[in-house]
């Protein structure tokens, strides 16, 4: 029975327009097919000679140093494969040995890449790593209460942070450490040893500063705040110290090198901790001092009773 459809197509090889019978026709005529064909077919060919070209031209290099003893660093790299710069580093490391004969000679014997090969360690299966299972999970009630954060600022920190989250009953679920570590880089815990705190309004009030000086100077000290609802509060003890304000006593400071002397810290390890933890500091001269109650407290190992 001969189809009733009658579907206006474009030829794929004369491009000219054409009634098709079927919705699979792709060409005209019987003449378009077998151009068509043939061309595909010689394509074929070009390919397959092209590859083999290909194959001949790489192999040919490799060709030349089959019945050589002694190859240069470059020459190495190509038969086994590897960049010039993994061959340097298997030198450097001993795995491989090599005779330099000048800063711009040096020879590898085809023994010594033998060697290496058959004194290295056999190959092992790298170990799966199971995902570690997590137990411990805040509601988004309890990071609420906890945190004094909102509901729609818990969601968006845990899409950003990819804080794993579970669903029980409708309701979510995020894992308790993870909560945590997020909030410990944020300084949250270090702030509840912190008592007395200024608002933005007092720090003006205070200091006669305007908002965008008061941003940029706790910004510039790094001072430690907190957030309750709306209001932004800093430390007043940060603040006054960083304004000069309330300098303490002689004894109540360390200069760098004291404390690093002290809790056997390097200066770069000491500074991070500076940053990190918002050790209060004041500048005397070209010398920088750091609080040594809050070092103290830091550094210092707890009394177990």
């Amino acid at each position: 029975m001969s189809s009733r459809l009658e579907i206006e197509k474009i030829c794929e090889w004369c491009s000219n327009r054409f009634i098709a019978k079927q919705t699979t026709t792709k060409y005209c005529s019987h003449d378009c097919n077998s151009k068509a064909y043939k061309a595909i077919k010689r394509g074929e060919k070009i390919k397959n000679v092209t590859e083999q070209i290909f194959i001949q031209e790489y192999q040919k290099p490799l060709k030349q140093l089959k019945d050589r003893e002694y190859f240069k660093i470059a020459e190495v790299a190509l038969l086994l494969g590897l960049s010039k710069q993994s061959v340097y580093n298997m030198i450097y490391s001993g795995k491989l040995k090599a005779s330099q004969f000048s800063s711009r000679l040096t020879l590898v014997s085809l023994k010594n890449i033998e060697d290496m090969l058959e004194s290295s360690a056999s190959y092992e299966a790298r170990q799966v790593i199971e995902p570690e299972l997590i137990t411990d999970f805040y509601s988004v009630n309890d990071i609420k209460t906890k945190f004094n954060v909102k509901v729609s600022w818990i969601y968006k920190i845990a899409k950003s942070n990819n804080i794993p989250r579970i669903l029980n009953k409708g309701k979510s679920y995020l894992s308790k450490k993870h909560v945590d570590n997020f909030f410990k880089q944020k300084g949250f815990f270090d702030n509840q040893n912190i008592k007395e705190w200024y608002s933005v309004a007092e720090v003006g009030e205070n200091y006669n500063m305007t908002l965008s000086a008061i941003y940029t100077f706790v910004s510039a000290n790094r001072i430690p705040k907190k957030k309750d609802g709306r209001t932004v509060y800093y430390s007043k003890e940060h603040f006054d110290l960083a304004k000069g304000k309330e300098l303490p006593k002689v004894q109540e400071f360390y200069t760098i090198p004291q404390a690093m002397l002290k809790y056997n810290l390097s200066r770069d390890s000491l500074y991070a901790h500076i940053r990190s933890k918002n050790i209060p500091k004041i500048k005397e001269g070209r010398f920088i001092k750091i609080s040594k109650p809050f070092v103290d407290r830091i550094f210092e190992k707890p009394i177990i009773i």
